[in-house]
């Protein structure tokens, strides 16, 4: 792997740390293997470490990929359409987004490229979830800076291997 490669995967593993507390904390914990009274302090049995955005115009669809993720112990947050999802993606930092590609208001290839231009998202897991499988449409995907593919109808345990793989 190159130096440039190596360097990617520090910086997105620094502003994964810095994006969540909880996270954060954890690694201080384990890197040092301190079991402490700040334990009780952070609750960490009551936070949820890694939030999941999902972002899908289709309720049914939000529904089965929020029941995959949270059956998984994924915190979820839902959202209409690409609008409602940046809206949503600025107000509270996500470890991962799932969106569909075609919605009203904005799509997910311009959803995926806003999220792109902020500075929490830059190295953010961004995964289009969509019935679209064509060559054309995947590769629009990756110029807007998708990290991942997955054709509906999707199974379960690859949507949760693939959120796995991404975040590391």
């Amino acid at each position: 792997m190159s130096f440039a490669g190596n360097f990617v995967s520090v910086n997105y593993t620094v502003n994964r740390l810095l994006r969540s507390p909880a996270r954060l904390f954890q690694a201080i914990k384990r890197f040092a293997g301190l079991r402490t009274a700040d334990d009780k302090i952070f609750n960490l049995e009551e936070i949820s470490v890694t939030s999941i955005l999902a972002v899908d115009d289709s309720a049914s669809m939000r529904q089965m990929v929020c029941f995959t993720l949270k059956g998984a112990g994924y915190d979820v947050v839902e959202a209409v359409d690409g609008v409602d999802g940046l809206n949503k993606a600025k107000s509270q930092a996500f470890d991962c987004v799932v969106t569909d590609v075609n919605m009203p208001n904005k799509d997910g290839i311009q959803l995926i490229r806003d999220l792109r231009a902020l500075p929490n998202y830059k190295y953010t897991p961004l995964l289009m979830l969509t019935t679209e499988a064509g060559m054309d449409k995947k590769q629009l995907g990756k110029e807007a800076g998708a990290t991942g593919w997955i054709v509906k109808p999707f199974n379960p345990e690859q949507l949760l291997k693939t959120i796995q793989k991404v975040l590391g």
